[in-house]
């Protein structure tokens, strides 16, 4: 896919992004949340959560999941540190993993945005204290570090075998934790269709990013 198709896809996901959060902000908006916190697309949010209740557990192996997708960092920048020890020279560094750095820096920005912008709060309490719910932190973290690490993994290696083991591990680690959330109980299912939406338009400007950068021979 080419420059002019990544940015496409990545300005419609955008959009699509901002009118689903715009959507959940105001339609069907009643409290049906704990304390009686207001609640976006409250039929389908408050009919599933009955529907599936609270499961800890669930909540706890999630957890471990995104550990495993955040080990994805100290390992590209073990790579990248090496590169610069090896070739004393920070042009003698993959630029992907540059646009790899700033794509975490775009995931930490947009995670602290929605820390403070409240969309609608959590279906339980947490330690007894209402918290953000909107999208869900773990959906949003996991599918893009598992997958950014996944399509780095692809420049970097040259092992067909080992690229579709990375590949096939993200999409373990993301489906665990997407379906996991919603099972747990702690997010409505806004969050994670949020979660998902907000992660798919990360990556695809992270995509659009790399394709700028030249192809190996």
């Amino acid at each position: 896919m080419n420059k002019k198709k990544w940015l496409f896809l990545s300005v419609f996901l955008f959009v699509a992004s901002v009118v689903f959060t715009f959507l959940v902000k105001t339609f069907d908006v009643r409290p049906v949340g704990p304390e009686g916190s207001l609640v976006g697309f409250a039929s389908l949010n408050s009919s599933v959560h009955e529907f599936l209740g609270e499961n800890p557990a669930f909540g706890t192996v999630t957890d471990v999941f995104l550990g495993m997708a955040f080990l994805s960092v100290p390992i590209f920048l073990f790579i990248g540190l090496y590169q610069l020890f090896k070739e004393k020279s920070l042009k003698k560094v993959e630029k992907s993993l540059f646009v790899l750095g700033a794509f975490y820096c775009l995931v930490a920005l947009v995670f602290v945005l929605f820390e403070h912008f409240v969309v609608n709060f959590r279906p339980i309490l947490m330690d007894g204290v209402l918290e953000p719910s909107y999208p869900s932190s773990h959906t949003l973290l996991s599918i893009c570090l598992a997958f950014s690490a996944s399509i780095e993994a692809s420049l970097l290696l040259e092992d067909s075998r080992k690229k579709s083991l990375v590949w096939t591990f993200s999409w373990v680690v993301a489906l665990i934790i997407v379906v996991g959330r919603l099972i747990s109980g702690v997010h409505w299912t806004t969050d994670i269709l949020g979660g998902v939406l907000i992660s798919a338009t990360l990556l695809s400007f992270f995509k659009f990013a790399l394709a700028f950068l030249p192809e190996k021979s």
